[in-house]
């Protein structure tokens, strides 16, 4: 399964070399929005991991959150091999109020 360094990034709370890498105006337009829909071992996009470690609030934090949505809509629905959406994640880790609040759509599904 691809685990890509937006994954490696989340998981890290990279949030600044994540936050680069979406400012870049060298990158690649196509393959980040490939990588935003790229699954983990465990069936996670990296919404998920997001969703996992965001539990202290920064602006970089924010951007990535705003910006990783814009890449990926039908994330926020999307379940990992154990069935969670991001939002179920970020309310069981504990995640920071703006994070939950940026994924609400998930909500009804």
């Amino acid at each position: 399964m691809p685990s890509n360094e937006h994954h490696k990034w989340l998981k890290k709370r990279d949030w600044l070399a994540l936050q680069g890498a979406m400012v870049d105006p060298n990158q690649d337009v196509d393959l980040i929005g490939r990588k935003y829909k790229e699954r983990d071992e465990d069936g996670r996009l990296p919404h998920h991991w997001m969703a996992a470690k965001a539990q202290t609030h920064t602006h970089a934090l924010a951007y990535v959150g705003v910006q990783s949505i814009c890449w990926n809509l039908q994330a926020l629905t999307t379940r990992d091999k154990k069935g969670k959406t991001p939002l179920d994640i970020a309310l069981r880790s504990g995640a920071c109020a703006e994070i939950i609040g940026l994924l609400p759509h998930s909500r009804g599904s």
